[in-house]
């Protein structure tokens, strides 16, 4: 099998440069899959991340980027591999965003060796507005689907020796978590796709775990379900004036009676935040507050 000239690359700790990966042991830690505004979607994996305009190398189909994984994580069955896979928010496919995001799981994740490797599932929303963009995902959802399926059947048993080794786990962020909700309310399957998922600053509705309102089985393709609130994130807070229903990721679980499997950490308040933004939005906190940080990282090593 042949990849094409553009999977020479630089890793991004070491900076050594390794060639095709079908001959080496260099593969990339951040992979994507990538939906646009037209509905195509485009495969690859992100290089330097130091360079916002250059990051993203595109693969010419689908196959070479699901070669490339099946055998990154072959090469990883003599240890546990662990791999997260990402949704982020809203606005979040521009470049300087999208680069935050994976910088910060390169430096808190990558690094200590927590996780081997992410893949971001990257949406565009062009110049959509919230209540547009919201209607947008359930169309990015159903493209995805076999994309998804075929994401979570490499990650857990596609290679059945492997499978008790490879590890896979969730986090959605924002607007992400209502994304990846339209692809759950599709999959029609209780069979368990993830170790932990973990829901950060969730904009969906506090009732979403209640019988018929999308994530009551939710605790069944996981291990653990975790939540991660803000009683003072204002972004959900205009979410709930939009919307004017009770936000998840602000407000909390309407009901917290038979809900096995699920846990809230509510990180008001605490911790030091980077940034203006965060300290005025409260919103941005699973990448840009060292606490939150190591709350995810505690749940990502299965951390009660």
């Amino acid at each position: 099998m042949k990849f094409p000239l553009q999977l020479t690359i630089k890793m991004i700790k070491t900076q050594k440069t390794y060639q095709n990966p079908s001959y080496t042991e260099g593969y990339p830690q951040h992979y994507f899959i990538e939906i646009k505004l037209d509905l195509s979607i485009h495969y690859g994996f992100m290089t330097d991340l130091t360079d916002f305009h250059h990051h993203k190398k595109y693969l010419k189909s689908a196959q070479p980027f699901y070669d490339m994984l099946d055998k990154d994580l072959s090469n990883s069955q003599l240890k546990e591999s662990n791999t997260l896979l990402f949704f982020h928010g809203w606005n979040g496919e521009f470049i300087s965003r999208l680069s935050g995001y994976v910088n910060s799981f390169d430096r808190h994740y990558i690094e200590d060796k927590t996780l081997d490797r992410t893949i971001s599932i990257i949406w565009h929303k062009g110049n959509l507005g919230y209540s547009a963009s919201r209607e947008k995902t359930k169309e990015f959802s159903e493209k995805l689907m076999n994309d998804f399926i075929k994401l979570t059947h490499f990650l857990n048993a596609g290679n059945e020796a492997q499978s008790s080794a490879n590890k896979c786990h969730l986090l959605c962020y924002s607007m992400g978590n209502y994304f990846f909700q339209h692809i759950f309310q599709q999959l029609g399957t209780n069979k368990k796709l993830f170790n932990q998922i973990i829901l950060a600053a969730p904009d969906l509705d506090s009732d979403v775990f209640e019988t018929g309102k999308g994530f009551e089985n939710l605790p069944k393709i996981a291990d653990k379900v975790t939540i991660l609130r803000h009683r003072g994130d204002r972004l959900l807070g205009i979410s709930k004036l939009i919307l004017k229903r009770n936000r998840l990721g602000r407000n909390g679980l309407t009901n917290f009676t038979d809900l096995a499997g699920i846990q809230t950490i509510d990180v008001t308040g605490i911790g030091i935040t980077e940034g203006l933004k965060d300290k005025i939005t409260h919103h941005l906190y699973f990448y840009k507050n060292q606490h939150a940080v190591d709350i995810i990282r505690q749940q990502l090593k299965g951390g009660s």
